[in-house]
């Protein structure tokens, strides 16, 4: 007996990210990680009670988000970088503002099947590859983003 399949339950490979600032694609990623949230909680002791605490909420901190790739002749992560590690301490300096950014999943055909929106991206760390002439890995480059929330859409887009 032929079993029925139902493949929009089978899980996105990971290799296939795209990372877009302002709506410009910036490139393609191998790797993603840091996206994710804790809510933070204020216990307080139950009066007359010593069996349990309330937790309540009290917030939500975002995890920052880590981009891997191979080196590429794109320099928009580490230009980006370079624009708001600027003066923008300074009252006239109108060059630092956030980003909102977006993460695209691909299924194997490169269709958009989930996206990501970043909301107020601030790159706090970026590392270039590490260079070695008798060596035969890949140079990757990793960005690292702060930022002040995700919204997703499971949405397929056509």
């Amino acid at each position: 007996m032929l079993m029925s399949i139902d493949f929009d339950s089978y899980p996105v490979t990971s290799a296939r990210f795209i990372f877009l600032i302002d709506d410009v694609p910036i490139g393609a990623f191998n790797e993603v990680s840091g996206l994710g949230a804790q809510i933070d909680v204020v216990e307080i002791p139950e009066g007359g009670q010593n069996e349990f605490v309330h937790q309540r909420p009290n917030g939500i901190t975002w995890s920052n988000i880590t981009l891997k790739r191979g080196v590429t002749h794109s320099e928009g992560l580490y230009q980006w970088l370079k624009e708001v590690s600027g003066d923008y301490y300074s009252a006239n300096d109108d060059k630092f503002r956030y980003k909102h950014c977006a993460l695209l999943a691909l299924d194997a055909d490169r269709w958009p099947v989930r996206e990501w929106t970043i909301m107020e991206a601030l790159p706090v760390r970026w590392s270039g590859p590490t260079l070695s002439a008798d060596g035969s890995d890949v140079a990757m480059e990793e960005l690292e983003i702060a930022h002040h929330g995700l919204h997703t859409s499971d949405e397929l887009m056509m």
